[in-house]
């Protein structure tokens, strides 16, 4: 017969649940944001500027021209 320790623990285990919080993946625009963002103002609404702050690459010209 095998031998089991009789180690003393807990009733049950953590889970991850309880320890850590899911983080929102879905991120919600607000009204304000939304409205600015329509096509009648022709402006982005982003949350981040600096993506759109980077210079932007040159475009080659058409030597035929």
């Amino acid at each position: 017969m095998a031998v089991t320790s009789q180690g003393k623990g807990s009733a049950r285990q953590k889970t991850r649940a309880e320890t850590m919080k899911r983080k929102n993946t879905v991120k919600r625009r607000s009204a304000p944001a939304a409205a600015l963002a329509d096509p009648r103002y022709h402006a982005r609404v982003v949350r981040s500027a600096k993506a759109y702050s980077r210079n932007k690459a040159k475009a080659v010209e058409d030597e035929d021209a």
